[in-house]
Parts: C-alpha cells; structure tokens; sequence
C-alpha cells in the first residue's frame, strides 16, 4: 500500500534531511571505491563540509547533530572498508537489469546495487549501506527481502559484466553505518541462497500483487515510520479516505486504475 501511495498515487514527499544524509554519505563512500577520495576520514569529512550546506534543516543544532552523525559513520565505512575482510570490490553504484521467470511469470527486475565485491572462492557479495536509524532484527536478515532479491538478480545475471562466467553467491549484507558493535560497524549478513529460495517465494507474491492490482495495507511496526498514516485504511484516521468493502479496521486496499505491470522494478 506505501509504494502504491507513493509511486503509483504521486503521494512521495520532496527529499528530507533524512534521505539528503543518505545521498551524500552514499556518494562519499563510492567515491572512495572510485579512486576519487582517498580512504581518510580526514578526507572524506573535507568532502562532507563541501557537500553539507547544500542540506535544509529546520533548525541550525539539528543540522550540526546531523554532521557529527555523517562524520562518524564515515569514520565507521573507513574502518570497515580498511579491514581484511578476504574480498575484493568490483563495483559501486551498480545498475542492474535482469529478467527470469518466476512462479510461471517473466519479470523483468531493474535496480542498483551500493557494492559488490568478490570473496577469496569467487564467490559474489552484495553490500548495501544504510544511513537510517532504524536497524532491523537480526533474526529477519536471513529472510530479508531486499538482499535476497539482490541475490537473485546476481543468480540470473546482474553482474556478469563484472565477473564474466558461472557465478556463485557469496551472499548479501547490510553494513549499518550508525550502529556499532563491540566498537565496530554493525554488519549483518545473510548468507547465499539455496536453489529453492524464500526470495523466489517473496518476489512471486510481489509480481502477483503488482499485476493483481490489488494493494492491501496491513498494520504493524512500520506504520510508526509511515508518512501516509492519515489516509491509510489499516488505520482509523485513515480508513474512510482509502478503503474497498473488504476493508475491516485491520486491513484495506486500493485498487490501482492502471495497465497490469511489466515487471518490478528497483530493487
């Protein structure tokens, strides 16, 4: 229902402080990987100050909480791109389009990958940086949506023009770059796939939705973090606005007035 609202309903607000921390921490530790910035906290914090006025804050102390924030999480991706880790990045920023069938169906799955390195067996491992202050359980890494749609892209050929050939998984993982661990950035990984993957199981109910055209909201933890919480039928300030017959306070859908998709797109 939230990518309905947003993508499909032109609901999206205008970037936030929020997502402005991200593209620039983003663009700052790709950079590193590109030979464009040295790997120095010292350097990349020059290229913060550069790229900080840029960001709109509501208030001057929040704007310098937010820096000491940036700073220290790239002082946290030096450490963590520093150390020996026993694998070698390809490539960052990479775009990636792929199709495959799944659950009957072709999709075509287009999206960017933050990293990707290669493991000492030649195993491929995707890395995604996260900026938000929100770090999920790690007992839901091993069934994490968006890393195994990653490394489903990797199985069906996102990066073979970095690494030509038959290509093994080597796994995904985020690298939270505003929680530490015993001092050290946290990193939660999920391991390579099996053949007969949860993430074929979550992207076919993902296509079904898509062209069912039928987009249930369903209440739970993230609706704290939600921007559409006034007019979201799973809750009551919000149910009378968007909601079908069907809907029960619990649950409710909107259909979406559009051709069936193509495909799902952004990984």
């Amino acid at each position: 229902m939230r990518w309905f609202l947003a993508r499909e309903a032109g609901g999206a607000t205008a970037q936030t402080t929020a997502t402005g921390f991200g593209s620039v921490v983003h663009a700052l530790v790709a950079a590193v990987v590109t030979g464009e910035i040295t790997p120095e906290a010292s350097a990349l914090r020059a290229h913060l100050h550069q790229a900080w006025h840029q960001l709109e804050f509501a208030v001057p102390w929040a704007g310098a909480a937010e820096r000491v924030e940036a700073e220290a999480a790239l002082e946290r991706f030096v450490s963590w791109h520093l150390a020996d880790r026993g694998r070698e990045p390809l490539a960052v920023e990479h775009a990636f389009e792929v199709g495959f069938e799944v659950a009957g169906q072709r999709v075509q799955l287009r999206g960017s990958m933050d990293r990707v390195e290669v493991d000492a067996e030649g195993g491929v491992v995707v890395v995604d940086f996260k900026t938000g202050r929100v770090v999920p359980r790690q007992a839901d890494i091993v069934e994490h949506p968006q890393l195994g749609t990653y490394q489903l892209a990797v199985r069906h050929g996102a990066v073979d023009d970095l690494l030509p050939g038959s290509t093994r998984l080597g796994g995904a993982e985020l690298v939270q770059l505003r929680s530490t661990v015993r001092g050290a950035v946290k990193v939660q990984h999920q391991p390579a796939l099996a053949d007969d993957s949860f993430a074929q199981q979550q992207l076919g109910s993902v296509v079904a939705t898509l062209r069912g055209e039928d987009f249930t909201a369903t209440a739970g933890g993230h609706c704290g973090r939600c921007e559409f919480s006034a007019c979201c039928p799973a809750r009551a300030e919000g149910a009378s606005l968007l909601s079908d017959d069907r809907a029960d306070g619990a649950h409710g859908s909107a259909r979406a007035e559009r051709p069936s998709a193509d495909g799902v797109d952004d990984a």
